[in-house]
């Protein structure tokens, strides 16, 4: 299990626009704890205490410290209608955290442009709330309840789709996190 989170981001352009090309230019977490304490929390059973006869409800405390983290910036990544990793974005390694944080929520920050069949371009940037998501697993089916946050353990996949009209929509996948295991016959 980890004790951390993963979220990481796909984009593509909400239709196909004739003519005209979107193109991605930065994305910015707001407001995102950057400290928090973490506890195993676990409790021994009736009848032994290995790992079968254990409970365990890990979880994060005392959150604080908002930053700002930068996703990526000054990219130019062409959009399509289909959903492709961000340029020169890594995965981001967070604390479990609610996104509201009294008065703020967490958002997400996305710059891009549109260039129109004329040749003309105009530069776009829409914040959007992380409130009120419903997240789905790899498969589309929706997982729980509309979702109050990040939690240790489980893969945030979020799809941003950019429309002409401003408005920014995206998409939480969420996902046990599949820990990778290294083979240790490889040498360096």
């Amino acid at each position: 299990h980890h004790a951390l989170t993963s979220v990481k981001f796909k984009v593509k352009q909400a239709a196909a626009y004739t003519g005209t090309t979107l193109t991605l230019k930065s994305i910015q977490l707001n407001n995102v704890y950057s400290k928090g304490t973490f506890k195993e929390n676990i409790t021994a059973q009736t009848g032994g205490t290995d790992d079968d006869n254990c409970t365990r409800a890990p979880g994060w405390s005392g959150q604080e410290q908002e930053v700002n983290y930068t996703v990526t910036s000054s990219i130019s990544q062409v959009l399509t209608t289909s959903a492709v990793d961000v340029s020169d974005a890594k995965d981001m390694l967070l604390i479990g955290q609610k996104y509201n944080h009294e008065p703020k929520y967490i958002s997400m920050t996305v710059a891009y442009t549109i260039k129109s069949p004329t040749g003309s371009e105009i530069s776009q940037s829409s914040t959007v709330d992380f409130q009120g998501l419903t997240h789905k697993d790899k498969y589309g089916t929706v997982v729980g309840e509309i979702q109050d946050g990040w939690y240790p353990g489980y893969e945030y996949t979020y799809i941003i789709s950019i429309g002409l009209n401003g408005e920014i929509q995206f998409e939480p996948i969420v996902s046990e996190w599949t820990p990778i295991l290294a083979d240790p016959e490889i040498g360096l």
